[in-house]
């Protein structure tokens, strides 16, 4: 998902820098020295977002307030993804094995051979209707499972309590 992300923004990076007027390709040569004009090719473009994904830098920022803003709403999709992978891989890491709740069963087959787990569905939901139409025919026996325990169910409150 990040790579589609990024080949997009460095496509909008360089489009703002080709067509906007106010970009670093359109700033005369003598106003130049440190050839910024040739700053949001589409290489440059690519590169100018990687290095923000790396938090590295880029020698030149955009020019245009087109391009300004765009590359903040970049900054801003890249700290917050930066922020939600730091916050999952914390949690990932903190949590105890004995935290994470256990299944009776691994598989659909071992909960089709466990006779102690009953298995409910709501009375003409979907989950029913998937079940019963089924391909699987794993999906079809537990169907024809929770038709033998008749543990088909009105509504959700009938469930809790």
């Amino acid at each position: 998902m990040l790579l589609v992300v990024l080949l997009l923004i460095g496509i909008v990076f360089f489009v703002i820098g080709k067509f906007s007027p106010y970009e670093w390709g359109n700033v005369a040569a003598d106003r130049d020295p440190r050839g910024a004009k040739n700053s949001f090719t589409l290489r440059n473009s690519y590169l100018f977002a990687l290095s923000t994904i790396t938090w590295q830098g880029f020698r030149e920022a955009p020019h245009s307030l087109s391009g300004r803003i765009m590359a903040a709403f970049w900054w801003m999709f890249i700290l917050f993804s930066l922020i939600a992978y730091t916050a999952n891989l914390t949690a990932y890491f903190l949590a105890r094995p004995e935290q994470i709740p256990k299944m009776p069963f691994k598989t659909y087959e071992d909960l089709l051979a466990d006779t102690n787990i009953r298995v409910g569905v709501l009375l003409s939901g979907s989950t029913e209707s998937l079940l019963r139409n089924s391909r699987s025919e794993t999906l079809r026996s537990i169907y024809s499972k929770i038709n033998a325990q008749n543990t088909f169910v009105g509504s959700y409150s009938e469930v809790r309590s």
